[in-house]
């Protein structure tokens, strides 16, 4: 196992989660979700995968701005409960929805939505029994890497796909203006060992996703993160590139969780100058440079977006 496929390994993990991000598999769902809550004209925000760390995080942040009507979607109902009782909101301000299913997803945004953001993920599981191998390879001074798998119907195909295009058409349908989509880097690579995990090419699969919200007529923020860190926000250098160059060109491939969050925050909150853009996300490390402040600056002094000249139904096609 290589160096690099240690690092592509770790901001795999940490970009989707290992719990609570993923959204799928289950048929129930809070039929009498209101979004508005007597917020007259409060813009309508609906954050999905709300029980993962980073879509938390983005839910809190704009549950603080007075502005908004913001309410998250998780994928059972013993989560919302749960992130009922952890956040000590209104019952409900969380609903739970399977992104399978349209049916669900309708009764949740029907309600009225000015804003989605998307912050749902295919989620791995590891192969316990290839642990044994990665111990015994170590003991014999020699390297191997654990596998993973993917729950039944939760495969990325599902999920970062099946999934995201369907809350894009239902959002689409029940009038929503802006889409702010929450993906990863490494999409420009179709042999980035991020799309062997599984044999899920989950990169490949949120591309396409990503392909088909920006053809969906909606207004789009497409962000990129590197690998993400639970260390607390606004205390580093924000960067921002396109194609996956902060892979290949820069050592600081990493961000805060929270700084993410703040990235799709800045997006919600200022469409005008985020709307059609498509971009990577990392940081300097703390210390290193002066933490970011301004993030329309930030956005506007980005003179590209990510180019998707991939063919991803081919590429998928090869590889599978």
């Amino acid at each position: 196992e290589s160096e690099r496929e240690k690092e592509l390994l770790e901001m795999f993990v940490s970009v989707v989660g290992l719990k609570g991000v993923g959204v799928a598999g289950q048929k129930n769902g809070l039929n009498s979700a209101v979004l508005m809550n007597g917020s007259g004209s409060k813009t309508r925000v609906v954050v999905t995968g709300a029980a993962g760390k980073t879509g938390r995080l983005i839910l809190q942040k704009l549950m603080t701005n007075d502005s908004y009507a913001v309410t998250g979607v998780v994928r059972s109902q013993d989560s919302a409960m749960k992130l009922v009782k952890e956040l000590n909101l209104q019952q409900d301000a969380i609903v739970a929805a399977d992104i399978l299913d349209k049916q669900a997803l309708n009764s949740v945004l029907s309600k009225g939505i000015d804003t989605l953001v998307i912050a749902t993920s295919a989620v791995p599981k590891i192969d316990y029994f290839s642990l044994v191998k990665v111990f015994v390879s170590k003991i014999f001074g020699k390297t191997a890497r654990p596998s993973f798998t993917f729950k039944e119907n939760q495969m990325p195909r599902e999920v970062d796909y099946i999934g995201q295009k369907q809350q894009i058409e239902v959002a689409k349908e029940q009038g929503c203006k802006h889409v702010v989509q929450l993906g990863s880097m490494g999409g420009t690579d179709p042999n980035n060992f991020l799309n062997t995990i599984g044999n899920g090419n989950i990169l490949l699969w949120k591309r396409k996703a990503e392909q088909f919200l920006m053809d969906s007529g909606v207004l789009y923020t497409i962000v990129h993160a590197g690998g993400l860190q639970d260390s607390p926000g606004g205390e580093r250098e924000v960067l921002l590139n396109v194609d996956d160059r902060i892979l290949s060109e820069n050592k600081n491939r990493a961000i805060s969780r929270a700084d993410v969050a703040e990235v799709c925050v800045q997006a919600v909150m200022n469409p005008d100058v985020y709307g059609n853009r498509v971009f990577d996300v990392a940081s300097r490390p703390k210390g290193e440079g002066k933490p970011t402040t301004d993030y329309v600056k930030l956005i506007v002094d980005l003179k590209e977006n990510c180019n998707y000249n991939l063919d991803v139904d081919k590429t998928i096609a090869q590889l599978e």
